[in-house]
């Protein structure tokens, strides 16, 4: 999967976003790599 993430409408201000994955139909280190990350603009 891809995730993709723009900023629009101005650069005024701080904006984060933190994700994670979760297992659901589908298991971390089976199917997929766990992963977690935050980004910060």
């Amino acid at each position: 999967a891809e995730i993709k993430l723009v900023r629009s409408n101005g650069a005024d201000g701080r904006v984060s976003v933190h994700y994670r994955t979760k297992d659901i139909d589908a298991v971390a280190t089976k199917d997929y790599e766990r992963k977690s990350s935050f980004w910060l603009f």
